[in-house]
């Protein structure tokens, strides 16, 4: 046993494991690279485990301190992002000022959400449409809620959802409706999954993207599978299926936001005022008659001679 450590270094480099991830030499030798490297490790099984895909390479994960610093790394300036998957350089590059300002929930979503796409961009041939690629990494990652739920259905009562065709190609748009497009993306991966997928249960949110995932990877039936998902019928067939899916719940959100509804509550919450108004009237006339007639009894039950004692009385203190 004392030789198995001088064993495992005098091994050949070629024969020592190959790490899953590597830090750039700034990380690695910061006081926050240890807890960075494991989080990122834990991300890396976690993604894996959730897509049924391994990555195939080391990660590179780099993180930058300023906001300046990132763009100038990644050279484009994107809006309200956290971190970047590079798949074709096999890179994480991450705003390190914002990524600490996340919770340790946060954080591992965040690098969950970042490994899938890295997975993906490294082990399927050819590019995924937008809405898809980040729908599955949301989906993998336990990203979305009741908040981004409710997003979309308010857009969709009120007709401001964003074409699928927009989302086809970006769903960083970087602006105030980057977050509906994210809801929107995750909202429409998950009907797709449901309705065209039905083996996909269980998992983050109810549903599993592995089966779909693998096909995507596999070197026959990924390229079939995504000439379909980028033919332009397929997804008006599929947003036109969603929007009909969601049309009942968005028909109530419009009827119980109109102007209509909003007279016909406070038309309600008048008669309800009013209402209590006259019931409150009422009881209080009640409780005053019965006062008064509770009055007048007691006066009835009192004898005559008690009046005429309460008079002497008065006779003898004058």
């Amino acid at each position: 046993m004392s030789f198995l450590p001088l064993l495992i270094l005098s091994m050949p480099a070629s024969l020592a494991p190959t790490p899953r991830i590597r830090l750039h030499q700034a990380d690695a030798d910061a006081p926050w690279g240890p807890a960075l490297l494991d989080s990122a490790e834990r991300a890396l099984e976690a993604a894996e485990a959730r897509l049924g895909l391994r990555l195939d390479q080391t990660a590179r994960i780099v993180s930058l301190g300023s906001e300046r610093e990132f763009h100038e790394y990644l050279q484009s300036r994107p809006a309200h992002v956290v971190a970047v998957a590079r798949s074709r350089r096999n890179e994480i590059v991450i705003h390190r000022e914002a990524f600490f300002r996340q919770t340790p929930v946060e954080q591992q979503r965040t690098l969950v959400h970042e490994m899938v796409h890295l997975i993906l961009g490294r082990r399927v041939r050819g590019e995924l449409p937008g809405w898809l690629n980040e729908g599955l990494a949301m989906l993998v990652a336990g990203e979305g809620n009741y908040r981004s739920a409710w997003r979309v259905q308010v857009a969709g009562a009120f007709g401001a959802l964003i074409p699928l065709e927009q989302l086809e190609s970006q769903v960083a748009i970087g602006s105030e409706l980057q977050e509906l497009a994210y809801a929107q993306s995750l909202s429409v991966t998950r009907f797709y999954l449901e309705r065209s997928w039905p083996e996909s249960t269980g998992g983050p949110g109810g549903l599993n993207p592995a089966p779909l995932a693998r096909e995507l990877a596999d070197p026959l039936e990924g390229p079939r599978l995504l000439t379909r998902l980028w033919d332009v019928h397929f997804r008006r067939s599929l947003e036109a299926q969603w929007r009909r899916d969601h049309r009942n719940v968005w028909t109530w959100i419009a009827f119980l936001s109109g102007s209509g509804f909003i007279w016909l509550f406070a038309g309600v919450l008048f008669l309800l005022a009013y209402w209590r108004k006259r019931r409150f009237a009422r009881q209080k006339r009640e409780m005053f008659a019965a006062e008064e007639e509770r009055d007048r009894e007691l006066s009835l039950d009192i004898p005559p001679w008690e009046y005429e004692a309460d008079e002497s009385d008065e006779d003898r203190g004058r």
